[in-house]
């Protein structure tokens, strides 16, 4: 199974490319600030029923209940906040859930905090750093397929410019940028 993983400016779209492959809205939202903390990968799958269930966890979220889809929300982010150590503004551990309904695809999908051209107020120093290495690992998975999603108000230098690392591309097995 391959693996699609999402790279991109932050607050650029890429969650809400992902919620429309779940057909459900999963993930935390904000406003303007960085919502998404750490990797949270969803293996989708075929099932009776629309929900999902975080690894770890023995709760089954009905994704057609807004109140259940709001408490997962709510329990993404706080284990985002949790795998937080101290000083970092992100982290590189995986929140894991599965993701069944009717029509949905196997597949593994991850999504990727966005990538930043600065570090701003309340950013730990060297976030733009982890974010870049982290953005790298989950590349240099030669079954990955990686989702590059831009604002599209952007013109192609700025996309150029600001994202290179998910502009990343393998040729021959080893990553390069274009």
């Amino acid at each position: 199974v391959s693996t699609q993983s999402t790279g991109g400016d932050q607050s650029a779209g890429k969650t809400s490319v992902l919620e429309m492959i779940v057909r459900a809205r999963i993930f935390p939202r904000g406003h303007g600030e960085m919502m998404t903390r750490s990797p949270v990968q969803v293996t989708l799958g075929e099932g009776n029923r629309h929900t999902a269930q975080l690894a770890g966890d023995n709760k089954v979220y009905d994704l057609s209940n807004e109140s259940e889809l709001r408490d997962l929300r709510l329990e993404v982010e706080r284990r985002m906040k949790k795998a937080l150590k101290p000083g970092e503004t992100v982290s590189s551990d995986v929140i894991s859930m599965t993701v069944k309904g009717p029509g949905l695809h196997r597949m593994v999908l991850v999504d990727l905090p966005g990538i930043i051209s600065t570090e701003t107020r309340g950013m730990m120093p060297k976030t733009k750093e982890a974010l870049t290495e982290m953005c790298s690992m989950f590349m240099r998975n030669p079954n990955a397929i990686i989702l590059c999603v831009q604002d599209g108000l952007l013109t192609l230098r700025e996309v150029t410019l600001r994202i290179s690392c998910s502009l990343m591309i393998r040729k021959g097995g080893e990553p390069y940028l274009c």
